[in-house]
């Protein structure tokens, strides 16, 4: 799946609603924030690969930053 794809945009969508939802409106600044976060190496970026397996959380970088770009 490309970063760029229609279905990566949809589950970063929906991890903003949620994140909308449940804690705090999340802009889609704060959601470029958050991405750079998960991507920034650490035990962020190490449990987000373990969940969901090794470059996940790059790869959510990659896609909020194309989200954004295209929003």
């Amino acid at each position: 799946m490309s970063p760029e794809s229609e279905e990566a945009n949809a589950l970063v969508k929906k991890l903003q609603e949620h994140i909308t939802e449940h804690y705090y409106t999340c802009t889609d600044k704060i959601l470029l924030g958050l991405g750079a976060m998960y991507a920034g190496g650490g035990d962020l970026t190490t449990h987000i690969d373990e969940v969901g397996g090794e470059g996940t959380a790059v790869f959510e970088y990659e896609t909020i930053k194309a989200m954004i770009v295209n929003v």
